[in-house]
């Protein structure tokens, strides 16, 4: 017991300002991983998806539903630690102290850390040969939403041999690791990554997924973007959703 008033002196919220129930807008969608593989599997790419820097995901529970409910309370519950990390939160959790940092990250999701690519701070300009000019021709990557890159993933006939697996990955990247609803744009500078596999796979997508869930965990309910509806607080939270929760 006396543990449990030691850290709720260290809570970030205190209690009497905890809302307790909230409304989590994740745009990830596990069943989606289930229909990429199964297109892949009858295209006969499943096997270099499986070889790929994201074959974990093929293992995921696709049926598994996120939890708004627990990684709220897991957030509330956030406490100030003196000489913490700043790639790492703190939390009081039945009243131990628990870490959310890289190393668990990386434990859950597979993901590789290292040095981040350029290429996410270099000005986006369309491969001549790559798939974004191949089957968007006269559409602005800016205005290209990750719905339509899903329909023509679904609709086949592919132009180049390794077009559908690009496409794949990309999809995940975007709408799994990144949280990305369908209804949205995409990210343009995956569009170049994905065209060099080599260079996409080698990628560091635990560090650069990381860093994103950091910031919307930070964030999260705390920010300005929080609104309360019906008693409920609503925020998003983009980066891989169940990395908390798991």
């Amino acid at each position: 017991m006396k543990e449990n008033i030691d850290h709720d002196q260290f809570l970030k919220v205190q209690r009497n300002k905890w809302t307790q129930e909230a409304l989590i807008n994740v745009g990830c969608r596990l069943k989606y991983i289930c229909n990429i593989e199964d297109i892949l599997r009858k295209e006969r790419k499943h096997a270099d998806f499986m070889v790929s820097c994201f074959k974990q995901f093929g293992q995921f529970p696709t049926n598994w539903l996120f939890s708004a409910q627990i990684v709220h309370n897991i957030l509330l519950r956030e406490i100030q630690i003196d000489g913490a990390s700043e790639n790492e939160l703190w939390f009081s959790v039945g009243g131990k102290k628990t870490r959310f940092g890289q190393r668990e990250f990386c434990l859950v999701t597979g993901l590789r850390f290292g040095k981040i690519s350029e290429i996410i701070n270099t000005p986006y300009v369309a491969n001549e040969n790559g798939i974004h000019k191949r089957y968007w021709p006269d559409e602005e990557a800016e205005d290209l939403k990750l719905s339509t890159v899903y329909d023509r993933f679904v609709a086949g006939n592919f132009l180049e041999a390794d077009d559908l697996l690009k496409m794949a990955l990309f999809l995940i990247a975007n709408n799994v690791l990144f949280a990305q609803p369908f209804d949205k744009k995409v990210t343009p500078w995956l569009f170049n990554l994905v065209d060099d596999l080599e260079a996409f796979n080698g990628f560091a997508w635990g560090h650069y997924v990381f860093k994103m869930k950091l910031h919307y965990l930070r964030h999260g309910f705390k920010s300005r973007n929080s609104k309360k509806r019906y008693g409920k607080v609503r925020y998003r939270l983009y980066g891989f959703p169940w990395a908390v929760e798991l």
